[in-house]
């Protein structure tokens, strides 16, 4: 989906990483059919600098829990969460933890491998949100939405369950690839949710939500929001991780467009 808008440069550096992180943790067979490299962060939407992380996840067709592993390569410090395909599919439909690793792919990214392809990808991840979508829209006119909406309402969806994921909405907003990266967003979201019959086509540019409420969605919120900040706890070994992650996402909101990026999600939105 977003090979497109990836550098040649930063695509090779992707390929190039992630060969060298298989062989580097001995993570055998990563390049078989039973994986599936997905790498996302600055080094897809072209913002990579010096020192900036390498942000990736590994999923593989093996049981177990999910991992995080630290590492580094060309003076970047790498983040690789190596994730069972099961606990990865859990994670959507079930929220089993908290959409840690569904929400990532929610924002570009490219995949490596042939496990899941891209549409796998997004399809899992999207399942995860969609009744917060029509949760949070339900006092609003949702039988007439358009492309933009939808985007929008993912993620303002997600920053109900997490404020701070305003933060990866704004670094796409500042993006030079700001545009392409929404027109992906804008074509590829709600034709997925489409095949996964959670939205219908009524017109043209014109769609609506096929599901009814969740029972208990607060419950479900709470739910969620805790097993995101367990298990982020729990892989980086620190309790104090939450601290941890809203300072650095509070760094965003000195920035002269962080508010004109809320302002943007918030017109194109069905939801407050």
């Amino acid at each position: 989906m977003y090979k497109s808008i990836v550098s040649e440069k930063n695509y090779k550096l992707a390929v190039e990483s992630t060969k060298y992180l298989s062989e580097r943790l001995n993570l055998e067979s990563s390049y078989k059919k039973d994986h599936v490299w997905i790498v996302y962060g600055s080094l897809i939407t072209n913002q990579l600098k010096e020192g900036s992380d390498l942000d990736f996840m590994l999923i593989t067709n093996s049981n177990g829990n999910p991992r995080r592993i630290s590492a580094s390569y060309k003076n970047h410090p790498v983040t690789l969460y190596i994730v069972p395909k099961k606990e990865f599919v859990k994670d959507g439909r079930e929220g089993k933890y908290g959409g840690y690793f569904c929400g990532k792919t929610l924002n570009p990214f490219i995949s490596i491998g042939n496990l899941m392809d891209d549409k796998e990808i997004l399809s899992v991840s999207l399942e995860l949100i969609t009744p917060f979508m029509v949760y949070l829209s339900k006092n609003k006119n949702i039988q007439n939405l358009n492309r933009n909406n939808i985007v929008a309402s993912v993620f303002q969806s997600y920053s109900f369950l997490y404020p701070h994921y305003h933060s990866y909405f704004f670094k796409h907003y500042v993006s030079p690839k700001f545009q392409d990266i929404w027109r992906i967003m804008g074509e590829t979201m709600p034709n997925t949710l489409i095949k996964l019959n959670l939205v219908i086509k009524i017109s043209r540019n014109k769609y609506r939500f096929t599901g009814g409420l969740l029972k208990n969605i607060n419950r479900k919120a709470v739910e969620y929001t805790s097993r995101f900040w367990a298990f982020g706890a729990y892989s980086h070994d620190r309790f104090d991780f939450p601290d941890l992650y809203f300072e650095k996402c509070n760094k965003y909101l000195s920035e002269p467009k962080y508010m004109e990026s809320l302002t943007f999600l918030k017109n194109q939105s069905i939801i407050n």
